[in-house]
């Protein structure tokens, strides 16, 4: 695989009037001639929401709308989102757009937990209505600590979910680390969902955090990019921040990772010299695109990449 970086299209201090601090995991549909990215940020109260902007399909640099009001916001005192939610993918079912996203609740003993919910438009995603006030992928057994980002593909008549399970909280320097690994999980219909406890990318060590996978398939093998840094001083540390990892796959489960032949690492300099993580791949017409977050993560904006046949 070869990229072509195009550059930034985005960044929070393009437009300060819409007050947002991060443009965050930008998941992609194609709408005929635009491109409808959807992403997270900050609300006022400190909570994360969802919005969303459309971009020129042919020349996505080109922001052509940008919707100033979340979509998607936290849920009700109590519940699984109840402080704040961030989209991890889009699918289609028929007429259905389908959102999953994060719903997040802080803790006291650990900073937060997180848990799979999912809603729903009709409208190409102008609006979302959430299926339910529980997550369709909760915490459990097979996964006690978080239910993270994720990616869904419906292959076979049936639906296939690569998701990101927390695996350990590190006390490091009196602040609380998650690891992260990807794991495996089935459904018939995109909303029951069956998790195996399968880890499809093994971890190179405890001390890694792998998440936000992005799923393409060309040809007859599935390419998934991933999210992929150390659990400690991955901050302000290039060394041990996000980069992009890279597997494939004929059946996405059996996953091959080869990282050295993914085709995208960081700049030498500028808006994704120390990071590069959140990515989402798509097609339109003969093209495949790659939007994805550079430093702070997503406090520099997104830009994309344009992979080269």
């Amino acid at each position: 695989m070869k990229w072509n970086k195009k550059g930034l299209i985005f960044k929070p201090s393009n437009a300060p009037e819409f007050g947002f601090t991060h443009i965050q995991c930008p998941s992609a549909i194609v709408l005929q001639e635009r491109i409808r990215i959807f992403f997270g940020s900050r609300l006022k109260d400190g909570s994360g929401g969802i919005f969303y902007m459309d971009l020129d399909a042919k020349n996505p640099p080109k922001v052509l709308y940008i919707h100033d009001k979340p979509i998607l916001t936290k849920g009700l005192p109590g519940s699984f989102d109840q402080d704040g939610v961030l989209q991890v993918c889009l699918n289609k079912n028929g007429q259905d757009l389908y959102m999953y996203y994060g719903g997040f609740s802080k803790m006291i003993a650990s900073p937060h937990t997180c848990m799979m919910g999912l809603a729903n438009s009709r409208d190409n995603g102008e609006s979302f209505i959430k299926l339910s006030e529980g997550p369709i992928l909760p915490i459990s057994k097979v996964d006690p600590f978080l239910i993270g980002s994720a990616d869904v593909i419906f292959h076979e008549n049936k639906w296939h979910m690569i998701y990101t399970s927390g695996t350990k909280w590190f006390n490091i320097d009196n602040q609380f680390e998650l690891s992260y690994a990807l794991k495996y999980a089935s459904s018939t219909d995109g909303i029951i969902w069956n998790p195996s406890g399968f880890i499809v990318i093994p971890q190179e060590t405890e001390f890694y955090a792998d998440c936000k996978p992005s799923i393409i398939k060309i040809g007859d093998t599935f390419h998934m990019y991933f999210s992929t840094r150390k659990v400690f001083d991955y901050h302000d540390n290039g060394a041990n921040s996000y980069r992009l990892g890279y597997a494939t796959s004929k059946d996405l489960i059996n996953w091959r990772r080869n990282d050295s032949i993914g085709g995208i690492d960081i700049s030498s300099e500028g808006w994704d010299s120390a990071m590069i993580c959140y990515s989402n791949v798509i097609e339109y017409n003969d093209k495949v695109y790659l939007f994805y977050n550079g430093n702070s993560f997503g406090k520099s904006g997104f830009g994309y990449a344009e992979l080269e046949f």
